[in-house]
């Protein structure tokens, strides 16, 4: 159905000679499945093909974009506020994370002013083609290429109308009125904003929230519909290797801790851009929340613990979880897994008593009786 549908696509407008954009990817990797594990933005999204993971491009389609001269900062700011850029990426999150999609690679742009390689491809999620659903949607635009230029989606002319039906019905971009506005709070790093929220947190128990990113396997970046805030979270209970992290702002890169990679992968897998729930229990000196997250009901220092990638920590005694935490990690332990591979239990074994000889032992004084009147 996959192929029926691309060559359909080809054929439309073309003709049935037309063989479709040049495309100098080898054959064998022209076309693959995989399990979407992050929408980076409205235009690129993160394919796990077996173990390998592949950062594809959407052939043909613009993601919103600022108004020119208009500094919306940092990319995780622009996120909110680009107009409809929010909306673009929620689109995708919504339907693709976790799902099985299979991909078609249309061309590939080499690195170029600062920009690495960008593989461009065409996405689909079962017979539907996503470049033309966010594009009916007025969350994404059709770039323009030039009439020669074979570097285009093979469903090009499909985009095309999509984006004429778009604008016909004044669906996102193309509505004229106010865009969406998100005035979001960022806690990170402000521990007297995240202090005054944290009443408010611990009151309600559990609450939803999206992750973000994940920057390591107990260190976590969420946004709280509820509140309209980003917050830094950090799994409550565990002590959790680190993951290796890269040279920035002057500081120079540090190498991981033995199966800090490991677990960073792990918990990415279990939770990245999915809707979880978190309870907070307290936040520390510089503003971060801590507390345990749960996915699909699992509580995530659980699941590191019972894959021996973290250890309990000796705060979670005083914590509600303490005896889930006690029985993982004693699983872990038995199976030696991961940091406990070298794990060699210790036996305390009793001391018998030695024989004490007769002459160490002092008779007991016989009782002395005294006559009294009572």
């Amino acid at each position: 159905i996959f192929q029926e549908r691309k060559q359909w696509y080809q054929r439309r407008v073309r003709g049935k000679n037309f063989e479709g954009p040049v495309c100098t990817v080898p054959k064998d990797q022209k076309e693959f499945s995989g399990r979407v594990t992050e929408i980076v933005n409205g235009e690129v999204l993160v394919i796990k093909v077996g173990s390998v993971y592949k950062r594809i491009t959407m052939s043909s389609i613009r993601q919103p974009r600022p108004a020119e001269g208009v500094d919306v900062g940092p990319p995780s700011r622009a996120l909110y506020e680009v107009p409809y850029l929010f909306e673009a990426r929620e689109f995708l999150r919504k339907r693709l994370i976790g799902k099985k999609v299979n991909a078609s690679v249309d061309y590939v742009r080499p690195a170029a002013n600062g920009y690495p390689e960008r593989v461009c491809a065409s996405v689909f999620l079962g017979n539907q083609n996503i470049q033309e659903a966010i594009v009916s949607k007025g969350l994404a635009t059709v770039a323009w290429h030039k009439q020669d230029d074979d570097e285009r989606a093979a469903n090009y002319d499909a985009l095309v109308l999509a984006q004429e039906k778009a604008k016909k019905n004044k669906v996102g971009v193309h509505h004229g009125g106010e865009p969406p506005i998100h005035k979001v709070a960022d806690l990170a790093g402000n521990a007297a904003k995240s202090k005054q929220f944290l009443p408010f947190l611990q009151r309600i128990g559990r609450l939803h929230a999206n992750v973000e990113f994940v920057a390591s396997g107990s260190r976590i970046r969420v946004y709280i519909p509820r509140d309209t805030c980003l917050a830094t979270f950090l799994l409550s209970g565990i002590s959790c290797p680190r993951a290796a992290r890269p040279a920035i702002k002057g500081q120079p890169a540090t190498p991981a801790d033995p199966y800090g990679d490991e677990a960073l992968e792990f918990i990415k897998d279990q939770i990245m851009q999915r809707e979880v729930e978190i309870e907070v229990e307290s936040c520390d000196k510089a503003g971060n929340f801590i507390g345990y997250l749960f996915a699909e009901d699992k509580n995530m220092s659980v699941e590191l613990v019972k894959e021996g990638l973290a250890k309990m920590h000796f705060t979670a005694e005083r914590g509600k979880y303490f005896d889930h935490l006690s029985r993982a990690e004693a699983d872990a332990k038995v199976a030696r897994k991961k940091v406990w591979k070298d794990y060699v239990e210790t036996v305390v074994e009793k001391e018998e008593a030695s024989e004490i000889s007769d002459s160490n032992i002092s008779e007991p004084s016989a009782p002395q009786l005294k006559e009294v009147v009572v």
